[in-house]
């Protein structure tokens, strides 16, 4: 979705290597379009985000985390 000067691409969960590579995929496609911003929203935080600390545990997705 393109709203103003950015596209927007709102990823699914993935859950394996399949739907892993649907989103990379996904993203390759919406990148070649990407207007001067582009925001794309998935469902998990990444690695070391603090919004999926416990406390005692870091609950986020080493893929995304950099």
């Amino acid at each position: 979705m393109i709203v103003g000067d950015t596209l927007v691409t709102i990823c699914p969960w993935w859950d394996g290597p399949a739907g892993k590579a649907a989103v990379a995929e996904q993203l390759a496609g919406d990148a070649v379009r990407r207007g001067r911003r582009w925001l794309w929203v998935y469902h998990w935080p990444p690695l070391g985000s603090p919004t999926c600390w416990t406390g005692r545990r870091d609950y986020g997705d080493a893929d995304l985390g950099g």
